[in-house]
Formats: C-alpha cells, structure tokens, sequence
C-alpha cells in the first residue's frame, strides 16, 4: 500500500501516480509484454535468416563487412531470449512478485532493442572487388563517362559473347558469318562515338589483345574510351599495358584471424597458435580463409597440424599461376578433407557448369543418381536424400554458395580449382560435360 503526506503538492503527487501505473503496467501486464516480443522476435529472426545466407554466400567471396557480424550477434542475443520461464512466473510459479515486475520490463526494453536493431539491418553485407567495380562504374557514369559496360571476362575468354555484349551496350548489329569482322565493326563505332566510353573487364584471368580479340581502341587511337581491368594476376595487367595499377589490400592479419576463429567456430586457447600459422598461409584471401576454416571445423589437432603442414609445403603446383598457389593449396585442402567421398564426386561435377550459372539443387540431384554416384536409381527417394547431405556438405565447407529458391553455384576461383582438380584426377568427369552444356 503506498500513502503521500496530506500536504504534497499535486503537481508533485500526480507525477508519482503516473509513475507508479507505468511500473505497475510491467507487473501486471506480463503476459502482454511476452506476446509482443515473441511477435517482434518472430520477425527479427526471419530477417536474421536473410541477412545469414547473405552472409554466408557472401564469406569467401568477398570481405563480410564487421557491422554485418556485430548486427548478427546481436540479433542472436535477443533471438536466444526465453520467454517460457517469464510466463511460468507470470502464472504463479514466481516467488516473487518483483521478478515479474522485472520481467516485464526486462521484456519491453528487449522489444525496443528489437525495433532499433530491424531499423539497422540496412546494410551492405561486404565489400568486395566486383561490387567495388561496379560502384566505380555507377559514380563515373554519373560525373565523367556518358556510358559504361561492365563485362564478366570468363577462363578462357568468349570473345564471342563479349563481343557480343559490347555491340548490345553500343546498339550495334553483328552480321551471322562474319564473325572475323566483329572486333573491327565495334572498333569503328567506338572510335566514332564522340561521348566518352569506359569498358570495365572484371575477372581477367589471362592476357589477350583488346584490339584485336574484341574490338577495344588503345588509348592512342581513340581518347574517348578507357577500360578498367580487374585482375587477380598483377602480371596480365602488366602485359595488357595498363598505365597505372591499383593493388587492393587483402584482409589485414587481425581481420583474417577473426574471420578464421568465426568459421572453425573455436576459441581454444590450445588451437590459436596454429590457427594463425594456417591463417598466414591463406594469403588474406577471404575464400581461401573460410574454407579451411569450415575443412578443420570441429576436427582434432592432429588434423589442424597435418593441414598446416600441407599448406606450408614449398612444392610448386604444376600449371598453376605462381599468384595463385596459396589459392589453389586452401581450396584443394577443404577438398581433400570433405568425409564424403560422393561429395567430393558432385563438386566436380559442378565445375562441368558454365561460369557464375545458378545450379538448381533438383538438376544437380537428377545428375547425381543419373550418373550413379548415389546408387540405384530406383530408390529415388533414399538416394535423393543422399545426394542432399553430399550438397550440404559442400555448402557447409563453403566449396558450394548456397543460393535462394532451390539453387547453388560456384565462387569463380573454386570452379577453377576444380576443374584444375578434375584433370588431374577424374577423366572420367569430362565425359559428361557435352551432355549437360548441349542440355542447358
């Protein structure tokens, strides 16, 4: 029972009634206050779910900005609130009335907490090469360049499709037959066009000749047109004569250990020596960072040592581009390691698949039991659901992206180093290749 003296002033009184409704209102009001931020919960945990596979497609691709993380930690934090225990001592299994004061307002400062953390969830998830070209490419369209083509450069270059893209942008028609006069029929219009031009090739794997292959003025024959080469061989920007060069930092040694840490989901004091002696060998790369990260998940430390030895080994990878070795060491490590055999069969029969093409999971199954990886193709359901585990376990060690709607597909340098991977030790695989491209 609460009194005032007789003589308070009622400005003083009122403010104190006010108070006590609004402390009142957790108290009795818990079962309100558990409905609301289950509601909320619902929601922030759907949007978690979105910006997790974000994230996870996004995690040896490119740099997972740090915000993203923190936001998911967060978001774990309120998600792993319990409100089933709140309830219980809102229907008299408290001992105390104060711990259901406390619990409904411990409740509605968690549902705010909610509100703030869905009004942050407006992020970009990473920073990366590609998406830092084509934010160069929005910018100077904007201010210096009237026009600008952004082109996927594949291993080996289809020039054809190149080609064939560049004439799209310049609304230019290529005659059917005449294909040896395509680079000089977009020479012409390029050198004719008065505005100003930049040509962004992304993901040069290897030198070529821009004239010649797809039709692209020097810089002498025509000022109006400049071409930005994204490369991760500093030796074909080098021989493709480009007149100044811009290196991008890889992940900075604390960055790349905490990347590591996340995704071998440890914290043992005993495993953080060799984990930075591993991190140093993966060259700052994201991809290569994570996937020995998910190779060595959970795995003993003697098979954290033996890796380590693996990646430190100083023979040279045979037609591998030197740049690259570290590379090509990490992602042949995470294949080496996957358990199931039947998975490691179903990566490299994705690597048969053109580059950046979104695999449906159905397709990829209907392939595997086709082929007879899975074993008899009358007990679909069984084998599909084989075919499922082995897809996941590729997902899980980040040799696979998972994707929305049914479908996955292949981070670029992992389809190199797999089908690298598949000529040195399944032939067999190639048999396959004509089918399924003539199929697509």
């Amino acid at each position: 029972m609460l009194t005032f003296p007789v003589n308070a002033p009622s400005n003083i009184l009122q403010c104190l009634v006010d108070l006590v409704k609004n402390e009142a209102h957790y108290l009795c009001c818990l079962e309100n206050h558990v409905e609301n931020f289950e509601r909320k919960k619902k929601i922030l945990a759907a949007k978690q779910q979105d910006v997790k596979i974000n994230i996870e497609n996004a995690s040896g691709v490119s740099r997972v900005k740090n915000e993203a993380q923190q936001w998911i930690h967060e978001a774990d934090s309120l998600i792993e609130v319990d409100t089933e225990t709140k309830k219980k001592w809102f229907f008299g299994l408290c001992p105390s009335c104060y711990r259901q004061y406390h619990s409904g307002k411990e409740l509605a400062k968690k549902t705010l907490e909610i509100d703030e953390l869905l009004g942050r969830c407006s992020f970009n998830i990473v920073g990366g090469k590609t998406s830092m070209a084509i934010e160069v490419g929005v910018k100077l369209e904007e201010s210096k360049y009237h026009s600008v083509i952004l082109l996927d450069v594949s291993n080996p270059p289809d020039f054809k499709k190149i080609r064939g893209e560049i004439a799209r942008h310049l609304n230019l028609t290529l005659e059917e037959g005449k294909e040896k006069e395509h680079s000089k029929t977009i020479w012409s219009r390029i050198t004719n066009k008065k505005e100003k031009l930049l040509i962004i090739l992304d993901d040069v794997w290897e030198e070529f000749d821009l004239i010649k292959d797809i039709g692209i003025p020097s810089s002498h024959q025509h000022k109006g047109c400049s071409v930005l080469i994204i490369s991760r061989n500093l030796n074909v920007c080098e021989v493709m004569g480009c007149q100044r060069m811009i290196q991008l930092d890889m992940l900075v040694d604390k960055e790349a250990f905490n990347l590591f840490l996340i995704h071998a989901n440890t914290s043992s004091s005993r495993l953080k020596g060799i984990a930075q002696n591993i991190v140093k060998q993966c060259g700052g790369l994201p991809i290569a960072i994570v996937a020995v990260a998910r190779a060595l998940r959970n795995r003993p430390l003697a098979i954290w040592r033996e890796a380590l030895k693996t990646l430190q080994n100083s023979k040279s990878m045979i037609d591998v581009n030197q740049n690259l070795t570290k590379i090509y060491k990490c992602l042949k490590l995470s294949y080496d390691n996957l358990k199931n055999e039947k998975a490691k069969k179903l990566f490299l029969i994705c690597s048969i698949f053109p580059k950046d093409f979104e695999i449906s999971i159905e397709l990829l199954s209907k392939i595997g039991i086709g082929v007879g990886l899975f074993g008899e193709v009358e007990k679909y359901c069984t084998t599909r659901g084989k075919v499922l585990a082995a897809i996941q376990e590729l997902v899980d060690s980040c040799l696979l992206l998972n994707l929305q709607d049914g479908l996955v597909k292949m981070h670029d340098l992992v389809r190199e180093v797999a089908l690298w991977i598949a000529d040195k030790d399944i032939q067999v695989i190639m048999d396959f290749k004509t089918t399924i491209e003539a199929n697509l």
